[in-house]
């Protein structure tokens, strides 16, 4: 059976909606890098907070890039062996497990990513420091909380196994990865002997999040936490 896809681009993979403050500053990311595990495609009835009959397109045990070094539509990795689709069938949604971790620089003009300040762990944003230099990568982590949207939840399978996984919406402390859901941008059903490609764009000028007060105390009011990057995709 041929390959429906020539590429899967894992820019697709970090659309995230993180609700941790309403007091939060957006600025761009220029480095944005994560660790991927497993991608798949969801059948038709699936939902943001349900992946149906997930069909695994690849698997690693760590694949780790930077959407933040990668030109809008281009690859940053080749990921997603398509044999395993069923000719006919309808796919709506992808999942993807990833790593509650990241790793980041950016500033909003005023405050910046720090390599030498606090990281962000479970229950503590990352602390930030004053400047403008966008060159310093911190390791940011999505911390424990609820509101995070249907479309994630945390895990602590590195798989499409759903035991132990949190609710829709819920990265609890035993959760080392997430579980992210995304929407293709239109149907997708593998026809036989047509091989058409993923088409990928990515915006990061909103791929951090800068709380409070720039370098203020450490704890969860305070600090730098992954933002929202916009992800839009086609099959061509």
């Amino acid at each position: 059976m041929k390959k429906y896809l020539k590429k899967l681009n894992y820019l697709l993979l970090i659309p995230f909606l993180f609700a941790y403050t309403s007091s939060a500053f957006s600025a761009e990311a220029v480095k944005y890098i994560n660790t991927v595990y497993m991608v798949s495609l969801c059948e038709e009835g699936s939902t943001a907070s349900e992946c149906l009959k997930p069909v695994i397109l690849g698997q690693t045990t760590g694949t780790t890039i930077d959407i933040g070094g990668v030109a809008a539509g281009a690859a940053a990795a080749s990921m997603g062996n398509t044999g395993a689709l069923k000719v006919g069938t309808t796919y709506t949604y992808g999942q993807v497990i990833l790593s509650r971790i990241f790793k980041v620089s950016g500033s909003d003009g005023s405050c910046q990513t720090s390599n030498e300040d606090a990281s962000g762990e479970n229950t503590t944003f990352a602390v930030g420091k004053s400047g403008s230099d966008t060159d310093e990568l911190q390791s940011v982590k999505i911390p424990n909380g609820t509101g995070n949207g249907n479309a994630m939840n945390g895990s602590p399978n590195l798989d499409n196994n759903t035991a132990n996984d949190s609710a829709a919406g819920v990265v609890a402390a035993a959760d080392d990865n997430i579980k992210f859901r995304w929407e293709l941008g239109t149907p997708f059903t593998p026809q036989a002997g047509i091989l058409p490609t993923m088409k990928i764009a990515f915006d990061l000028s909103s791929g951090l999040n800068f709380n409070g007060t720039c370098g203020g105390a450490l704890g969860a009011q305070h600090g730098i936490t992954p933002g929202s990057p916009v992800i839009t995709n086609t099959f061509e």
